[in-house]
């Protein structure tokens, strides 16, 4: 579940969205919700690199995480609480 504008953003505005990981508190790779982004339109043999600000919507709490990327690479990330922008590069 994303709830638009409900949060501060890393420029402190007021349009950090929050968004709501529907897991079962488990640990095996089967425990997970994954978001898409879509719509995204490549040129062929184009490198493109897309980012995302992360942080922990408490500001407190720290969560493992992974990017992936379209070609299926995994990129392990740990989310703080403190604003971190991730990359990945495809």
């Amino acid at each position: 579940m994303v709830t638009a504008n409900s949060g501060t953003d890393p420029v402190g505005g007021n349009t950090a969205d929050k968004v709501l990981f529907n897991i079962g508190g488990g640990t095996t790779t089967a425990d997970l919700t994954r978001r898409n982004q879509s719509g995204l339109t490549v040129p062929v043999n184009s490198t493109v690199t897309q980012s995302i600000w992360l942080r922990s919507f408490d500001g407190v709490s720290t969560y493992n995480m992974q990017l992936v990327d379209s070609n299926s690479q995994q990129n392990n990330i740990v989310v703080t609480g403190a604003w971190q922008r991730f990359e990945v590069t495809t």
